[in-house]
């Protein structure tokens, strides 16, 4: 949760809350699915591509995926 609180204060106002699981299907053409011990996230596609995702991500500590869809990355919360 501390994650996304800080992404939201950084620019992200629509940065979703974790979910404690991974969704049961595949993400959409246009959606990124990053999951880790701290949660999951489904975001656009446009989010994660965007220079505020990176200025946000950079401040908050938010591990980049790499290009594609479906995959996942450890997720961890700033000083966690």
């Amino acid at each position: 949760m501390k994650l996304a609180e800080c992404m939201r204060a950084h620019g992200l106002r629509s940065f979703p809350d974790p979910t404690t699981s991974p969704p049961s299907t595949l993400p959409a053409p246009n959606a990124v699915f990053l999951g880790g011990p701290e949660g999951s996230f489904s975001l656009t596609a446009s989010m994660v591509q965007s220079p505020a995702f990176k200025r946000a991500g950079d401040t908050c500590g938010f591990p980049f995926p790499a290009s594609g869809r479906g995959f996942a990355v450890p997720v961890a919360a700033p000083g966690g």
